[in-house]
């Protein structure tokens, strides 16, 4: 994946990424976009 190889990212959220699957979109994208962004990172929680 290009990202994960040439570029680094911070991503916050106010939401544990648990609940994005129930967040009023469709469950499936919510699922499929924190799997990518999730994959081969490292997740620091804050609070």
């Amino acid at each position: 994946m290009f990202l994960q190889e040439s570029r680094s990212f911070i991503f916050v959220t106010n939401r544990p990424l648990s609940e994005w699957d129930s967040m009023g979109v469709d469950p499936h994208t919510a699922s499929t976009f924190r799997q990518r962004i999730s994959s081969g990172a490292q997740i620091i929680h804050l609070g």
